[in-house]
């Protein structure tokens, strides 16, 4: 009995995917899963199905602004015109503030014509 209650807490809990794990969507761009209303409350970009196995509130959140610094979360493997600073991103340590970058316009498949971070689904 307790050994089928503690394999069945394994298997529930591996079947959530984590909030803060990064994800992607299918243009690349790079982000981390978190809970819409966090997102939102950072002025972030949502994307749907891209945080496998999360309730219906946790989306793939691209582009949030910094909490506290001028400027946008990003993976710290990207280029940053004003240096990275750590604590200010929601997601893991490697997904940090860029100080002093402006939100790239992001815009759909459907934009023609337009400057811009395509954002895909």
């Amino acid at each position: 009995m307790k050994v089928s209650v503690i394999f069945t807490a394994l298997l529930i809990s591996g079947a959530l995917g984590a909030i803060d794990d990064y994800c992607t969507d299918s243009m690349g761009n790079i982000g981390t899963c978190q809970k819409t209303s966090k997102c939102n409350s950072l002025n972030g970009a949502t994307v749907n199905n891209r945080c496998p196995n999360d309730p219906a509130n946790v989306k793939c959140c691209l582009y949030p602004d910094c909490k506290t610094e001028s400027g946008v979360c990003k993976k710290d493997s990207l280029s940053c015109p004003g240096g990275y600073v750590s604590g200010d991103c929601p997601g893991k340590a490697h997904y940090r503030c860029c100080k002093w970058a402006q939100k790239p316009p992001m815009c759909t498949r459907g934009d023609k014509g337009r400057r811009c971070i395509p954002v895909g689904s």
